[in-house]
């Protein structure tokens, strides 16, 4: 793991906890976002920073954070405050056949749906979800066109487990999720990072993303094959899967505004001792324990 961007991003957060703590208006002139991407198991990663987050005392600061497939439970976890619990799942729940299968090659987020509302005892924390001060939103993508929406987690009526089966719903390994009358599948085919339009629409000042992923991180022809293989097997919509061949495009497209903005940024990148459908618990814990410590130590500085 190794971070990106400008360190006086986390002078900036602290600056705004001290100011909330303080109830100083000041505080509105510093809009943070957070965005934690997509990844799979390499998610334990920013679960990882998602604890040292926590632990820097800077749960609340961010004005708006933002979830994407594997991103959107952490983020949930996060808000609730109880990122170490949501930690757990990614070596024991996340390791079962339950979870991923590839004998039948499938991906059960109805099972990781169920284990979010506590039925393996680690349920997200609906109540801090709600009494957080971050606006709080999940990526989905219509299953027919890959196109992105970003739906209001926190909006009345709004089903936060079915958000999350939706967006951790892997084209071609699970089934997509209805949502108000349309079928919504993985966050990642639409958005992987945060575009223009998106970081103008939240006015934000600092913006914090947590990757999920190695910096430069491109697909292999061989895997490129299998995945369209798999997803005309299983009938993904070619506009869907054209977007999802597509969606690293964003992310270079979203660092190079930060780049050339006023925006003050960050990018928490991880490595490839973990890959996406890495299962080894012991592997799986390191990762989470190198993350947590190396941002632990950067946010002190």
């Amino acid at each position: 793991m190794f971070f990106e961007g400008e360190e006086s991003l986390f002078t900036r957060l602290r600056e705004k906890r001290d100011l909330l703590r303080r109830a100083d208006m000041a505080h509105e002139k510093i809009r943070p976002l957070l965005w934690i991407s997509s990844g799979v198991m390499r998610g334990v990663s920013g679960i990882g920073a998602a604890v040292a987050l926590k632990e820097a005392g800077l749960s609340d600061v961010f004005d708006v954070v933002v979830g994407v497939s594997a991103g959107a439970p952490t983020v949930a976890y996060f808000l609730g405050n109880n990122p170490e619990i949501g930690a757990t799942m990614f070596w024991e729940e996340c390791c079962t056949s339950d979870f991923i299968n590839f004998r039948r090659l499938r991906v059960g987020t109805n099972y990781l749906s169920h284990a979010f509302q506590g039925e393996t005892g680690k349920p997200i924390n609906l109540a801090g979800v709600a009494r957080s001060r971050s606006r709080f939103y999940v990526v989905v993508s219509n299953h027919e066109t890959g196109r992105p929406t970003l739906f209001n987690a926190k909006a009345p009526g709004a089903d936060l487990f079915m958000l999350l089966e939706a967006t951790i719903a892997m084209p071609g390994l699970a089934k997509p999720v209805a949502i108000n009358g349309s079928l919504y599948a993985d966050g990642a085919s639409g958005m992987l990072f945060p575009t223009p339009e998106i970081l103008e629409r939240f006015k934000a000042t600092d913006v914090f993303i947590i990757a999920n992923r190695p910096k430069g991180l491109s697909m292999p022809l061989s895997e490129s094959i299998v995945r369209e293989l798999l997803f005309r097997m299983r009938r993904v919509p070619r506009l869907h899967r054209l977007a999802n061949r597509d969606r690293y495009g964003v992310v270079e497209t979203s660092l190079d505004y930060l780049q050339k903005s006023s925006i003050r940024w960050g990018v928490w990148w991880s490595d490839l001792s973990v890959r996406t459908f890495t299962t080894n618990k012991k592997r799986l814990r390191n990762q989470y324990e190198e993350s947590r410590g190396r941002l632990s130590r950067l946010l002190v500085q």
